[in-house]
């Protein structure tokens, strides 16, 4: 373990992968490359898992229907927080900016109260012409389900 800048870096937990020259020359520069971070303890998703277990937030993953509410809105019109998205024509786009449009056939990983859930997944499957986010009753409670506000490390929605 070495000290750097006042963090410590262990062997266990960063990992450098070379790049031939040779596959160098074959990225085209004009693309946009995105480093990838895996952890190096491969357990680190269940530890996630058992963390929401214990928590009240929960993951769900739903599919944007042509037509449906979230059709053509962007990742900051879901009450919840996304933390992917899966689309026929692109690569996963994880943590994704809140201005990214949601299309149909988009796949949504999100995490959130199960009340929430339900109502994300309404809006990602059904046209109700409502794009507020409000309760059932039509009351309109700012998009939050009248929950407050709280930041993450995660991109929240």
């Amino acid at each position: 373990a070495r000290n750097h800048g006042g963090s410590t870096i262990r062997h266990s937990t960063l990992c450098t992968e070379p790049l031939d020259a040779e596959d160098a020359d074959r990225l085209a520069s004009g693309e946009t490359y995105r480093l990838v971070t895996l952890p190096a303890d491969p357990h680190v998703d269940r530890e996630f898992a058992s963390l929401l277990r214990n928590a009240d937030e929960t993951m769900a993953v739903t599919t944007v229907a042509p037509g449906a509410d979230l059709d053509g809105l962007t990742v900051s019109d879901v009450d919840t927080t996304v933390v992917a998205i899966r689309s026929s024509n692109r690569p996963v786009d994880a943590i994704p900016g809140r201005g990214r449009e949601l299309a149909a056939g988009d796949t949504l990983y999100v995490v959130g109260r199960p009340e929430v859930l339900r109502k994300v997944e309404r809006r990602a499957t059904t046209d109700t012409g409502r794009t507020d986010g409000g309760d059932d009753d039509g009351a309109d409670t700012g998009g939050s389900d009248g929950e407050a506000s709280r930041s993450s490390g995660a991109q929240s929605s």
